[in-house]
């Protein structure tokens, strides 16, 4: 008689950490709930350590690690080659510090993303979780799940996510805010370059709501995505 054994596939895992320059955030998600916290400050070795302190007892199927960097540039997936890191951050006119290494991301939706961070922090990164890790930019994220005719802005405290998609995605940004104002002028910018009377405009994020609020004086199709990128992830 065949024996039977169990078929049930073992509950998966997932870790999805944001890093910004002033803080991190992470969600812990098995496919039925999630769990995610906040640790204050600028993300450091520190800041990685006490995350695998308060995950340390799990075992996840993927760590998935979202880099909130205004020293972010996405790539058509068709013209990047790793080899030359240094000329697309010369190009967009970046400068490597000694203290800050290059992260490239896995491709999804026919982009690459290339982002800068310290280091050290990488390296802590790996030390707990190796090669499990998958880096994403938050533009992707926006690239991957836009509609034709949106306009869609994911807000950080200090960064803005700008992505416009026509027929065609035709720009996607990481550029700082510190208040309704700076959105405006982005917007107003993005509308001496391109027709958007149709656009719908997503705002998601820190402070969603009252920047809708304020932004729909102005642009009447404006809405809260309430979905935040890192459950995308």
């Amino acid at each position: 008689m065949q024996e039977t054994g169990n078929n049930i596939n073992p509950i998966q895992k997932k870790l999805s950490i944001r890093l910004s320059p002033d803080g991190l955030s992470f969600l812990v998600q098995d496919g039925k709930s999630s769990k995610g916290g906040y640790i204050n400050g600028t993300p450091n070795p520190d800041a990685i350590d006490k995350l695998a302190e308060k995950t340390g007892t799990l075992s996840f199927s993927s760590i998935l690690v979202l880099m909130d960097t205004p020293k972010t540039i996405v790539i058509p997936a068709p013209l990047f080659e790793e080899n030359l890191t240094d000329q697309f951050l010369k190009l967009h006119s970046m400068e490597l510090q000694p203290d800050q290494t290059t992260i490239v991301s896995t491709e999804s939706a026919g982009v690459s993303s290339l982002m800068v961070w310290d280091h050290q922090t990488i390296e802590a990164l790996y030390r707990h979780w190796g090669t499990a890790i998958t880096f994403y930019a938050p533009l992707q994220l926006i690239i991957s799940t836009i509609r034709k005719h949106e306009l869609r802005i994911d807000i950080s405290r200090t960064l803005a996510h700008i992505v416009f998609c026509n027929e065609k995605t035709e720009f996607a940004e990481t550029l700082p805010w510190q208040g309704i104002p700076d959105i405006l002028y982005y917007i107003r910018y993005l509308e001496s370059l391109f027709d958007l009377t149709k656009t719908a405009i997503r705002i998601s994020g820190q402070e969603a709501s009252r920047i809708v609020k304020e932004l729909r004086r102005y642009f009447k199709h404006t809405e809260t995505d309430p979905s935040p990128l890192l459950t995308l992830l």
